[in-house]
């Protein structure tokens, strides 16, 4: 029976017509409106229509015809056909060309299987601004009770303000679209769905839809499954733009998933759920073809316990996030179950969030984690989470049987944790079966974590409890990001169990709670750094800390990275570890390192119970609880162990002091010039220094050091502070403890002694040691030293003493210990017969002493140097015989006569017995001076006679090198001078003469030893010469060579020099010069002849050439050199007197009237044989 009927091309047109249709409640084909073939059209316009029998449809389109619908209400309430199970659909379009128009339509459905708008094998529906309702039930998932569905090629266009779909029975899905080709295009329409097993879009076996400006909310759902939205099958897609999605459901209400195959694209949407197990996004499959989630700026917001997460991807699904926020809040209420932000498990199960922000709260709420399979990648993500166990990233691998690696990756990634045991970073696998490898990689990700144990980042293997048949393995690897924990115990990296590790590259570590180490390793764990800065700040918190048993020794490798610390040891082992530290550096602590038991260090947070993988979700039919494999049980205490630490140091420096406690073993090595600054008393059981330095710092309140170790060998350096003083000083020392002191193959162990203050501050001052000297190596216990086990590495001095290092005790106490003495070592002589009394200790004086005291003998050097004769001085000086007598007395002030020379002179000391035990220091010297010279004043009587007066001014300077008695050298010396004097001459008739020279020295001196720094002083010198001679003619010339004679000059010369240095003082010693005189005499003859020739002007001009042998006596000349020392000053005298010859030779040339230049040369040699020495001189004089 048909209300009414459009056939074979033909038009019906109703207009507020109420078409009912009953035919019985068991009958069939009773159609409310029925358009069928091609051209066949029904018009409507107000009105209603009802059906109520069995398969009863209100509207029909078949085989190509249309039916527009305006204004009207449908219902069908018939139940389904018992033949066919057609439903009573509302709304029914089917076949090709078939088409039904809504607008402002309001469709009513409530039978079995029954739709209120369908459109099948081909057929369309457009339908506008209407309101589609579904209160039937459906008992079959392939003939569910729909709001609006397209089936095999049906196609569903439905848009309009007011449009909405709302289903209350079981199967009830709002919109539904199945097989390829079927389509629906949604907008603006309102969709709710609350029954059993209610979909609020379904999409499968190759439908498509786009959804936008829509809302889905699933509310009041009974039963167990009821998704928001699910699209399912290979080839079925949905497009969802500035759309919701809302579920507030009991249990397992999934915001969006899609399965098989199936592709999702969701856009500028959010999604709301609430309950149990409700996660936002799920994307699996189970037939090779990945389910695949795109969400760009979608909002994640789920607020139910266990499994409510924001995304999951699970088999063979992908979710792809792109910007947005996920908020998860909800607690682990049944066992391995989550609210976790975002998360891959199980193989191909992918996750890719970009630009994401992820904020969670509530027990064990990670922000992103992997498992068993899967792999979550993470870009420039942020990750809050907030609740106890609130991991931010997590993997874990713990699957028995088939084996699949879990991967957690982020990179640019912000991490911030809080609650207790909130770690920042985990990934965790099995210890008992040989499950893959469970790995977290971060890059350029920052990690912050606040609360008790809450470590940065975490690397463990569990025990499940079963018996062991293999072991997994868990690595976290850090790439140029930073690690911040505030809270106690929060550790920064932890890796427990073997193989897990911690790696950090380019990655720094600060922890800042009380026992919060910067890295741990426990029971086999590892922890690898690069270019790594780790740092713990809180209360016994060490730098690092590895734990360990024999058969699972725990490992740290650290390059080119930094360990600080500021309570406690900077590196702890307790048990068995083996630590390399390469191209790195340990300090903050006092102690870089302690060896012991468990007990010897504050315990470890008791372990916890070890997290699982998120369990799988109830039943979606049934809702029963998945099985859930045995939890892994709480992994027991470390046991105690004696420590075995094998600790390495290549290219290092590690600070502070080493203790080994009793019944442990430390094992040390440094190497490749490792630097090792200790602190405080240190015991190590055996001690490799190739070629590294061990320096002790310096003593405070006289308190010394000591190192302790059972065994040691070594080709390095140990530097030691000694108060250097007498036998007995306090020193560092180096204790050999029953044990061996040898050298390595490639040399031995260079000590280094530091002079050091005592306890009341002061420096050591030097002293002869008469006994054994001072202890710095000791043997104990049996304890035995190779013969060449250490040499001094430098030098040790203080006062006037050199310390030489020897083996073995004077006395015969101890043959295998060492001591530095202040004392010569003698050769042996043969032994008296009878036996004398012992040979007095002889002092071991320092090069210095020979250098420092040639100081004031160069002084006195240089001043008769300059000061010079009178011919070497101004040359001849005598009357040309053709100049003319003065009438009458005249004297002219102001200049009258300029002069300058330039002075060179060499000359050595090579005494036999010089230095402390001889008369004076050996060395040679090289003497540059330049001087010039103005009269000022000329006085000339009427007989020839004359005198003349002025001044001089020179610059120059003369260096020394120094031998010490031991014939080595002891350094250079270089005296600066500046010079004033003054000068009066007088010159008799007959070329007598009395010279007199006053001068000034001011003296900048540096002496130079050859391994310690320079000494600097200054002062100055005086010096007054007063020399006279008188010519005897000795050969008349004759003829044209009238005045050419020869004349022999006895001369006779006095010097006196006093040289006042400032006291000065250098690295071991304050050195005090004493005033030196200095009185020298001289007799000589000088043998001069005068050559004369006329210029081209008519003039008569000289030239003289002299020779001049001397003998010189110094009456005084002995400088003293004063070194202080413990028992007072000690004394360094020279004698620098004595006699010695001289020959001079000289020629003076008149170049004119005016000018005149003149040469000299000469040389010396003591009557000893001890001195010589050879000068020359080159000068210019112009008459003015």
């Amino acid at each position: 029976m048909h209300g009414a009927t459009a056939d074979s091309g033909g038009t019906v047109t109703l207009s507020n017509t109420t078409v009912q249709v009953t035919g019985g409640a068991n009958g069939t084909g009773n159609y409310g409106l029925v358009a069928t073939g091609s051209g066949s059209q029904i018009n409507v316009t107000g009105g209603s229509v009802s059906t109520s029998s069995r398969g009863a449809f209100g509207v029909l389109a078949q085989d190509g015809g249309a039916v527009i619908l305006s204004g009207t209400q449908v219902t069908s309430a018939g139940t389904t056909n018992a033949t066919t199970l057609a439903g009573s659909h509302t709304l029914f379009a089917t076949g090709a060309g078939s088409q039904i128009s809504a607008t402002d339509v309001t469709a009513n459905a409530s039978g079995l299987n029954s739709s209120a708008a369908l459109a099948d094998a081909g057929a369309s529906l457009n339908l506008i601004s209407s309101t589609f309702n579904n209160t039937g039930s459906s008992n079959n998932d392939n003939f569910p009770n729909a709001g609006v569905r397209a089936i095999n090629g049906g196609q569903v266009v439905m848009s309009g303000s007011g449009s909405s779909i709302t289903t209350t029975g079981g199967r009830g899905y709002g919109l539904s679209v199945e097989g390829a080709g079927s389509q629906a295009q949604v907008s603006d329409t309102a969709i709710q769905v609350g029954g059993a097993r209610a979909f609020g879009i379904s999409i499968k076996s190759g439908g498509a839809a786009q959804v936008a400006d829509s809302s889905v909310l699933i509310s009041g759902v009974t039963g167990t499954f009821a998704p928001g939205v699910q699209v399912e099958g290979a080839g079925s897609s949905l497009t969802l733009t500035n759309s919701s999605i809302t579920t507030t459901t009991p249990s397992v209400s999934i915001g969006l998933t899609a399965r098989n195959g199936a592709n999702i694209t969701v856009s500028d949407s959010s999604i709301t759920t609430s309950g149990p197990n409700s996660a936002a996004i799920s994307a699996s499959s189970t037939t090779g073809t990945p389910g695949t989630v795109t969400a760009n700026n979608v909002t994640i917001i789920t607020t139910g316990d266990d499994n409510a997460m924001g995304a999951i991807a699970d088999l063979g699904g992908t979710i792809t996030l792109n910007g947005g926020t996920v908020t998860t809040s909800g607690d682990q209420v049944r066992q391995s179950s989550f609210a976790h932000g975002l998360g891959a498990r199980n193989p191909n199960g992918t996750l890719v969030a970009t630009d994401t922000v992820v904020n969670t709260s509530g027990l064990s709420a990670m922000g992103a984690w992997s498992d068993d399979g899967g792999t979550s990648t993470l870009n420039n993500v942020r990750i809050t989470t907030s609740g106890d166990r609130g991991i931010g990233l997590f993997a874990i691998s713990e699957q028995v049987g088939t084996q699949f690696n879990a991967n957690t990756t982020a990179n640019r990634t912000t991490v911030a944790t809080t609650g207790l045991n909130a770690h920042g970073v985990a990934a965790q696998a099995r210890n008992d079966q040989a499950v893959e490898t469970a790995t977290v990689t971060i890059n350029d990700t920052s990690v912050t974590t606040q609360g008790i144990g809450a470590t940065g980042l975490r690397a463990t293997l569990e025990d499940y409890g079963t018996a062991p048949t293999g072991r997994g393995e868990a690595n976290v690897v850090a790439n140029r990001s930073s690690v911040v924990t505030n809270g106690a115990g929060a550790h920064g990296a932890f890796s427990r169990d073997n193989p897990t590790s911690v790696t950090l590259n380019q990655t720094s570590i600060q922890t800042t709670g009380a026992d919060a180490h910067g890295a741990v390793a426990v029971i086999g764990g590892r922890i690898n750094g690069v270019d790594a800065t780790v740092t713990a700040s809180g209360a016994n918190a060490m730098g690092l800390y590895a734990l360990g048993i024999p058969g699972a020794v725990s490992t740290a490798d650290f390059t080119r990275s930094t360990l600080t610390n500021s309570s406690g040891p900077i590196i702890g082992v307790a048990g068995d570890a083996n630590i390399t530290l390469t191209n790195s550096s340990a300090a903050g602590g006092s102690e870089w390192l302690r060896v012991g038991t468990l007990g010897d260090f504050p315990l470890l947070a008791a372990p916890l119970p070890p997290l699982t993988g998120p369990a799988d979700f109830p039943d979606e039919i049934t809702g029963d609880l998945p099985p859930l494999q045995s939890p892994p049980i709480t992994a027991p205490a470390p046991p105690v162990s004696p420590g075995l630490a094998n600790v390495t140091l290549s290219g290092s420096t590690v600070t502070g002091s080493a203790f080994t406690a009793p019944g442990s073993v430390s094992n040390l090595t440094l190497a490749n010039n490792s630097l090792w600054r200790m602190t405080g008393n240190s015991n190590v059981t055996n001690l490799v220094n190739d070629p590294s330095l061990i320096d002790f710092s310096a003593p405070v309140g006289g308190v010394f050091k000591t190192l302790t170790v059972n065994n040691y060998s070594g080709d390095g350096a140990i530097g030691l502070n000694t108060f250097l003083a007498s036998d007995g000083s306090p020193s560092d020392k180096l204790i050999i403890d029953g044990g061996t002191a040898t050298p390595l193959p490639t040399g031995n162990t260079a000590l280094l002694i530091r002079n050091a203050r005592d306890a009341s501050g002061t420096l050591g001052r030097g002293a002869l040691t008469t006994g054994n000297g001072i202890l710095v190596v000791d043997a104990i216990n049996g304890a035995t030293t190779s013969a060449n086990a250490f040499r001094l590495g430098g030098r040790a001095i203080a006062g006037p003493y050199e310390y030489t290092l020897q083996r073995a005790s004077v006395d015969g106490s101890n043959g295998e210990a060492w001591y530095l003495r202040s004392t010569a070592e003698p050769t042996p002589p043969a032994p008296p017969s009878p036996p004398g009394p012992p040979t007095p200790a002889v002092p071991n004086f320092r090069p210095e002493t020979s250098l420092y005291g040639a100081i004031p003998a160069l002084a006195l050097v240089y001043s008769r140097g300059l000061v010079d004769t009178l011919h070497e001085r101004v040359a001849e000086e005598r009357r040309m015989p053709d100049d003319p007598l003065v009438k009458e007395h005249e004297e002219t002030y102001g200049p009258s006569l300029g002069w300058g020379r330039m002075i060179y002179r060499s000359g050595e000391r090579e005494s036999g017995h010089s230095g402390p035990f001889g008369d004076s220091p050996a060395y040679n010297y090289d003497m540059q001076a330049f001087q010039v010279g103005l009269d000022l004043y000329r006085g000339e009587d009427t007989d020839g006679s004359h005198d003349q007066a002025g001044v001089s001014l020179a610059v120059g300077k003369i260096d020394g090198g120094v031998k010490h008695y031991t014939g080595f050298g002891a350094g250079d010396n270089v005296l600066r001078a500046y010079s004033l004097g003054g000068y009066w001459t007088h010159f008799g008739p007959d070329g007598g003469y009395v010279d007199g020279v006053l001068q000034l020295h001011r003296f900048d001196i540096e002496a130079k030893p050859n391994d310690i720094g320079k000494l600097e002083t200054k002062g100055w010198g005086y010096t007054a010469s007063l020399e006279t001679g008188y010519p005897f003619l000795v050969s008349e010339g004759e003829g044209e060579n009238l005045y050419e004679n020869l004349y022999l000059e006895p001369q006779a010369q006095v010097i006196y020099s006093k040289i006042d240095l400032d006291n000065s003082d250098d690295v071991a010693a304050d050195v005090r010069f004493k005033d030196v005189d200095s009185l020298i005499g001289r007799l000589g003859v000088r043998a001069s002849k005068d050559w004369f020739r006329e210029n081209d002007k008519g003039e008569t001009l000289r030239t003289n050439g002299w020779l001049r042998p001397s003998v010189w006596h110094e009456f005084k000349g002995q400088p003293k050199t004063e070194f202080s020392s413990a028992n007072g000053a000690v004394p360094f005298e020279s004698d620098v007197g004595g006699s010695w010859w001289e020959a001079n030779l000289g020629v003076d040339y008149q170049a004119d009237k005016k000018v005149t230049f003149f040469v000299s040369a000469g040389y010396q040699k003591s009557f000893d044989g001890d001195n010589h020495s050879y000068e020359g001189m080159l000068g210019v004089k112009y008459d003015f």
